[in-house]
């Protein structure tokens, strides 16, 4: 059985909502972003608008899990910068070389917590949804015999409409569109280059769209693939945030709500078929 699992994704593609959905299951316990994890202890840095507390509403030394992890382990006092990037989306290849030394620190600081977390919560399955594909090639590396990623990717269209609306407040014209699907799909392509140097068989891919559909579907196959046992009869299908303990994310964590399928890019693109195209050709690169 996997003991850590690391969900790798874009942003805006799900991680919040599959994270949530995996907590719910008794067993599991997820982290939500570990590598956002110093920010909130400092507050600084992302987060400022749920003023970094973990989900239960409480700051980190308050929160009563946290808390005892932090005795445990001394959050504040770690060698590296957990939420340094290591993934540089055009040069793989040289990342990997340049952050070898340092991905192995990360990965090794970041698995102290993590076992503390274990220990703490009685887990049998950690989850950390910090997306980052090169913390998750060092953490796999560490722990090869038991650490597993999940790979939620969501397709180009949908997730270039949604990082713009969020970060812009509008739906830009067709241009600034061509501008933005050509950085996510590049961004996109290069997540999958890290993903595929690890064996196959340790990585376990889905879709948001899938997820958003069919929750229940998709979360029996993730534990059918971490060897999860037993398996529950019922699987969640609403976020739902009560007794959670998961830092970063999005606001939604903090709110119960079914999950639905959100298809509002379609129209969208429907009315530019050059963007389509687009959309198309990095699906396939």
């Amino acid at each position: 059985m996997a003991k850590l699992v690391y969900i790798v994704s874009d942003r805006r593609a799900g991680s919040t909502l599959l994270q949530n959905l995996l907590d719910q299951i008794p067993g599991m316990v997820s982290v939500g972003e570990l590598r956002m994890l110093q920010g909130h202890l400092k507050q600084e840095g992302p987060g400022e608008s749920w003023a970094w507390q973990c989900s239960c509403r409480q700051d980190l030394i308050s929160c009563p899990v946290w808390s005892k992890i932090h005795d445990l382990v001394d959050l504040k006092n770690r060698r590296t910068r957990l939420d340094h990037s290591l993934f540089e989306s055009h040069r793989v290849n040289e990342s990997l070389q340049r952050y070898a030394l340092e991905g192995q620190m990360v990965a090794e600081d970041s698995l102290k917590i993590l076992d503390a977390v274990r220990k703490i919560t009685k887990a049998q399955t950690v989850v950390d949804s910090s997306k980052d594909p090169m913390q998750a090639y060092y953490l796999h590396a560490q722990r090869p015999e038991s650490v597993r990623l999940i790979f939620l990717e969501r397709s180009i269209d949908e997730l270039a409409y949604s990082k713009i609306k969020h970060r812009e407040g509008r739906v830009p014209g067709p241009l600034r569109m061509w501008a933005y699907l050509n950085r996510v799909g590049r961004q996109n392509r290069s997540i999958r280059e890290v993903v595929d140097r690890v064996e196959a068989d340790h990585v376990h891919r889905l879709t948001y769209k899938a997820l958003a559909i069919d929750p229940r579907d998709e979360l029996r196959k993730i534990l059918e693939f971490l060897s999860f046992d037993p398996i529950p009869e019922q699987l969640p299908d609403s976020l739902e945030p009560q007794n959670d303990h998961s830092i970063g994310g999005t606001p939604s964590r903090f709110q119960s709500s079914p999950v639905r399928y959100d298809d509002k890019s379609a129209a969208y693109f429907r009315k530019y078929p050059p963007l389509s195209y687009l959309t198309k050709k990095w699906q396939t690169a």
